[in-house]
């Protein structure tokens, strides 16, 4: 695949699958020995700890995605995204408050075989938590 190629895949994948809830789409973008290197606590190995990430964070967070830049390079794609959402079931052990927030973060991928293969990820967990209230923000 070309680098705009790898980069429409991830944006199919962010907004026209996670957006819309459809989990069985995966199986068309996701390679079966998808590798998570960020894998949630109990998150499975493979396509099916992606499957499982996806419901998570649609169960705890109803989130809707925005990307706003996407690199390529090789088969690699970088994503710089936001979420918008409300915080409706337990997170990464943090109860339910029913806050909405935005959520920030960076992706990359690889990508094999017009597949995800691989993932890696840093998100402001810190943001996230000051604005669902799990912990203090600070005095300005």
């Amino acid at each position: 695949m070309t680098t705009e190629a790898n980069k429409a895949l991830l944006r199919r994948y962010k907004t026209d699958i996670l957006n819309t809830r459809d989990i069985d789409a995966l199986d068309q973008v996701a390679a079966p020995g998808y590798l998570d290197h960020a894998p949630f606590p109990g998150q499975a190995p493979g396509l099916e700890g992606l499957k499982q990430r996806a419901a998570t964070l649609f169960r705890a967070l109803d989130p809707q995605w925005t990307i706003h830049d996407a690199i390529a390079e090789d088969d690699l794609v970088i994503l710089r995204w936001s979420l918008t959402g409300t915080h409706r079931g337990e997170f990464l052990g943090i109860p339910p408050t029913g806050k909405t927030f935005v959520f920030r973060g960076i992706d990359m991928y690889r990508v094999r075989d017009d597949r995800i293969a691989e993932h890696w990820n840093m998100v402001d967990m810190f943001g996230f938590c000051q604005q669902v209230g799990a912990l203090p923000r600070a005095a300005r």
